[in-house]
C-alpha cells in the first residue's frame, strides 16, 4: 500500500500544469495595419479552469477581443480593457463548466502608422486560473509570440524601404489606390515622397 501510495505521488509531482499560449500570423506586420493574436488553452487533462485572467503586451492601444470555440463551447465570455501596449483579458462565464483545450480567445490590435521599424515580442504575465470551486488552479505561460513590425513605406513587406517599394509606389499613385501614407484619405505623389524619402534616409514619415 506504502509503494502505491508513493506511486501516485510521483505521478502527481510529474503531472503538468495547463498551458495558456499566444500565437499569431507568420511573416512581418505592417505598421498601420491589423494583427490578431490567438491565446489558447492546452494540456487540460490534468485541470479545467472555469476562468482565466491574464495581462499580454500588445504594439497598439486601439484593441478588440472575441470569444474563441473552447471559451463558447463552455458557455464564457471574453472582457477585456486597454492600457498602455497592453491588454487584460477575463474569460469567464455565469457556470461553473471547465475550459477544454483550444483556442478560448482573439485579440486584435491596430498597430499605429507611426509606429517604426523592429521586432516586437507579445508576452502574457499575471496569468491566473480558477478552478470550478472558486480554487487556484494553476497555469503555466506559453513562451512570447515574436514577430517583425515593417515601416508603413515598407510596401512590399521586405524589412527596408527600397526603389522595390517605389516602384509599387508609383503604381498604387497611378491606379489611386494602395496604402495612404499620410492617412489624407488619397494615394498620390505626397505618399509616393515619404517612400522616396524612407528609401534614401531610412526613416519613414508620416505627417
Amino acid at each position: 500500500m506504502l509503494r502505491f501510495t508513493s506511486f501516485l505521488f510521483c505521478l502527481s509531482a510529474f503531472a503538468q500544469n495547463p498551458v495558456l499560449s499566444i500565437s499569431g500570423p507568420s511573416g512581418n506586420i505592417k505598421a498601420g495595419s491589423t494583427v490578431q493574436f490567438t491565446i489558447a488553452l492546452s494540456g487540460t487533462n490534468t485541470g479545467k479552469p472555469a476562468a482565466v485572467q491574464a495581462d499580454l503586451t500588445v504594439p497598439g492601444t486601439s484593441i478588440t477581443c472575441a470569444t474563441a470555440q473552447a471559451s463558447i463551447d463552455a458557455t464564457k465570455t471574453v472582457s477585456c480593457k486597454a492600457g498602455a501596449n497592453s491588454v487584460r483579458f477575463v474569460i469567464a462565464g455565469l457556470n461553473a463548466n471547465g475550459l477544454s483545450d483550444g483556442a478560448v480567445a482573439t485579440i486584435t490590435v491596430n498597430i499605429p502608422p507611426t509606429m517604426q521599424a523592429g521586432t516586437f515580442s507579445s508576452t502574457l504575465s499575471g496569468v491566473l486560473g480558477a478552478s470550478p470551486t472558486a480554487n487556484l488552479q494553476p497555469l503555466t505561460t506559453g513562451v512570447p509570440f515574436t514577430f517583425g513590425i515593417t515601416n508603413v513605406c515598407d510596401l512590399n513587406n521586405s524589412g527596408t524601404t527600397d526603389a522595390a517599394d517605389f516602384t509599387l509606389g508609383i503604381t498604387q499613385v497611378l491606379n489611386g489606390s494602395g496604402v495612404d501614407i499620410n492617412g489624407d484619405g488619397q494615394v498620390n505623389i505626397l505618399d509616393l515622397q515619404r517612400i522616396s524619402n524612407a528609401a534614401t534616409t531610412g526613416t519613414c514619415s508620416t505627417q
